[in-house]
């Protein structure tokens, strides 16, 4: 199953810790990395993607420094890449753990007790248990006036559609 960051906590947590704490969970079972600036803060620099083996050992101290490279030399800190995954990977591999662009652009690739086992961790970092949502459970009205005429649609995170019933009413 498919787990996408809810964008109603944009801004709303610690996003280091979110990125630190998820990223060395999927550690445990993931044996490969990708990392990369996608806006590094020196832009002449030859070393904007770093990828390889996960070491055997020490591994929250290799995540730790890896989410510290990634945020200590990006001009903006929610832009970046980081894949956590097992070989052997294709471009059709959905990687256990894909951040590929900005904090709207999580996929975590858990199975029902995975996540749970995420949430559990979110929860002993004092991050919110509902922070990712399955995302087939993703809301989608009709937009008003022309928009709406027009076929589109206004889609919500679960968070984002509680906060919007609550303001219809």
């Amino acid at each position: 199953m498919i787990y996408t960051f809810d964008i109603y906590y944009r801004g709303k947590i610690d996003s280091k810790k979110l990125v630190m704490t998820v990223a060395k969970y999927f550690s445990n079972f993931c044996s490969n990395y990708e990392a990369g600036l996608i806006i590094p803060i020196n832009k002449s620099a030859d070393n904007n993607d770093r990828k390889g083996k996960l070491p055997e050992q020490d591994k929250d101290e290799f995540i730790t420094d890896l989410v510290n490279w990634i945020l200590d030399n990006s001009l903006d800190k929610d832009l970046f890449k980081l894949f956590l995954y097992n070989e052997p990977r294709t471009k059709e591999t959905i990687c256990p753990f894909d951040h590929h662009d900005d904090d709207c652009c999580w996929a975590l690739n858990l199975s029902t007790d995975e996540f749970s086992k995420l949430q559990e961790e979110l929860t002993k970092n004092g991050l919110p248990i509902d922070v990712f949502y399955d995302n087939e459970k993703v809301v989608c009205i009709k937009s008003k006036g022309l928009a709406g005429f027009l076929g589109m649609q206004k889609c919500y995170t679960p968070r984002e559609y509680a906060k919007y019933l609550k303001n219809v009413k």
